[in-house]
């Protein structure tokens, strides 16, 4: 009679553990599910990370949000990292129940050839209640784990709508500058259109058959470190190509074609940023070393200086 209840108590544990079995190999399911929907999100924030360089690519002023997205990005990728480390630590713990289920399963097999021993069947009995009450905790345990992945899965939803909503935002001030840059490039066609009728006839102040005007500039030319002779030809060709003196090609031309003297002097930046030299007539590098470095003007943009 007491071997029958024991056998009874016995099947009665196994059928639990079988159970036990099943909703853990469901939990797996659902992780695994868990996996794959955050691989598509690391997919999708790819893509927008994609689609952000390529905006920035258009947009010059826009460098300080995508340094902001890409800090968005690194964190992203922290988060990965942390989600590999739990999905590794999540396979450790699953083949740790494979090889405990395997251990059961060799148990079952003993407890059924038992026929005489009664003690002997009471400590496998105990034994075998000892690994189901481990199952128990290793399946609690799995939950925990589910749950922070949940959590964790829901942060990495929220950066990346915080990073969409980024990218809306360099979208909408990519299409600003694409205006103003539409703005600048008609204003620079319509400045070139008659920078090249002056550089035809020359300027009044310079006149094409030569005077004592331009042979003063031509002095002052030579006599300033900002004009590099020896540069000139080199970064323009087509006037070592025509045989001219290139300090005669720039004071009636090359300054007016936005040409730099030298790398220390950006004619181009100098007229668009004082509008009343480029009214005047006058050659920018000449109203520089006559007037503008007086004036406290700058020979070109202060960014350039400094890493000059």
């Amino acid at each position: 009679m007491t071997m029958k209840t024991t056998a009874e108590s016995n099947e009665a544990l196994v059928q639990q553990l079988a159970r036990q079995i099943e909703l853990t190999m469901r939990q797996r399911e659902e992780l695994e599910s868990i996996q794959r929907a955050s691989e598509q999100l690391s997919k999708e924030l790819n893509e927008a990370r994609l689609r952000s360089e390529k905006a920035a690519q258009k947009a010059e002023y826009s460098d300080e949000l995508l340094r902001e997205l890409s800090q968005l990005q690194e964190s992203y990728a922290r988060s990965s990292e942390a989600f590999r480390l739990l999905t590794h630590e999540h396979d450790t713990l699953l083949r740790e129940f494979k090889q405990r289920s395997e251990e059961f399963s060799a148990l079952k097999v003993e407890l059924a050839e038992v026929t005489s021993d009664s003690l002997t069947k009471r400590e496998q009995a105990e034994g075998l209640t000892r690994m189901v009450e481990q199952v128990i905790q290793e399946r609690e345990q799995l939950l925990a784990e589910k749950q922070q992945f949940e959590e964790h899965l829901q942060r990495l939803r929220d950066s990346q709508s915080s990073a969409l909503q980024e990218q809306s935002q360099i979208r909408e001030q990519r299409d600003q500058q694409a205006v103003e840059i539409a703005k600048l490039t008609r204003w620079l066609l319509s400045a070139e259109q008659r920078l090249a009728g002056a550089s035809l006839a020359g300027s009044k102040e310079r006149p094409a058959n030569g005077s004592l005007k331009l042979k003063e500039d031509l002095k002052l030319l030579q006599q300033s470190s900002l004009f590099d002779a020896q540069w000139y030809k080199q970064t323009y060709p087509d006037v070592a190509k025509a045989g001219v003196d290139p300090a005669e090609h720039y004071l009636r031309h090359g300054g007016f074609e936005s040409r730099q003297p030298s790398p220390h002097f950006d004619s181009g930046w100098y007229l668009l940023q004082y509008p009343d030299v480029k009214r005047s007539g006058a050659n920018p590098l000449i109203h520089y070393l006559l007037d503008g470095e007086k004036q406290g003007c700058l020979p070109k943009p202060e960014q350039e200086q400094e890493h000059g």
